[in-house]
């Protein structure tokens, strides 16, 4: 897992070291309002679970960091990187019907509420059939060595198994993974993914607390890497 997720996380990082603030969003959100919500059951639990399924060094072989980018604890102190810690916790079946909900309600909004930072220029949101497909829900958060939460400025890119989140779910053809990530303000943002060698990585921009973030099944190529260019729309 280590060389398939370092390659990942590489390509991921490249990207977002071309963003230097987060470029504008761009509207080019091709969704289904209305459609069909299909949650994975393999993908979620009954319960919160107490033990993460991710807990690594956030500047390791399962998670990279942003160069610039700063970790603080609840006093606004800046704490070392080599001292932080990503976590990512799996979500309950609960929480992934809310999660779920949620990004459904912001497809059917006439307000826009889904941003696309993807470095694509357009961006499905349904599967092949037609559906808003989740097959995972997961808390990202970044911890010090008591497990105290900390906030972020900059952005992180942890990585997975494609396997792990797909579940019992399988890619049609013509079809890849999308991570979404949901900001306090109840607006999503469509993050960067990278599929490569059977791992995925993803790269979150500035939280605090909690990042929830929801992998679905849409129409689309995946993507090894992310030309710079790409991050510039035309509608933007």
């Amino acid at each position: 897992m280590k060389k398939k997720a370092a390659a990942a996380m590489a390509a991921i990082l490249a990207f977002s070291m071309s963003l230097p603030v987060w470029a504008a969003p761009s509207p080019s959100i091709v969704g289904a309002p209305g459609a069909q919500v299909v949650i994975d059951d393999s993908a979620v639990l009954e319960t919160d679970r107490t033990t993460a399924n991710l807990t690594a060094g956030v500047s390791s072989d399962r998670s990279a960091v942003l160069g610039g980018t700063t970790f603080r604890d609840a006093a606004g102190q800046i704490v070392d990187t080599g001292a932080v810690r990503i976590v990512v916790d799996p979500a309950s079946a609960a929480r992934t019907q809310q999660s779920a909900a949620e990004l459904s309600a912001a497809m059917a909004s006439p307000v826009m509420q889904i941003f696309n930072y993807t470095g694509k220029r357009a961006l499905n949101m349904t599967d092949s059939q037609g559906n808003l497909n989740v097959i995972k829900n997961v808390l990202v958060s970044v911890r010090d060595q008591a497990d105290n939460l900390l906030s972020i400025n900059g952005a992180v890119a942890p990585a997975f198994p494609v396997q792990e989140i797909l579940g019992d779910s399988a890619l049609r053809e013509g079809e890849t993974i999308q991570a979404f990530y949901r900001r306090a303000d109840g607006s999503w943002i469509a993050l960067p993914v990278v599929i490569k060698n059977g791992a995925i990585a993803i790269s979150i921009p500035s939280f605090g607390d909690y990042a929830n973030v929801v992998f679905v099944i849409v129409q689309g190529t995946s993507m090894e890497t992310i030309p710079g260019e790409a991050m510039t729309s035309p509608s933007t």
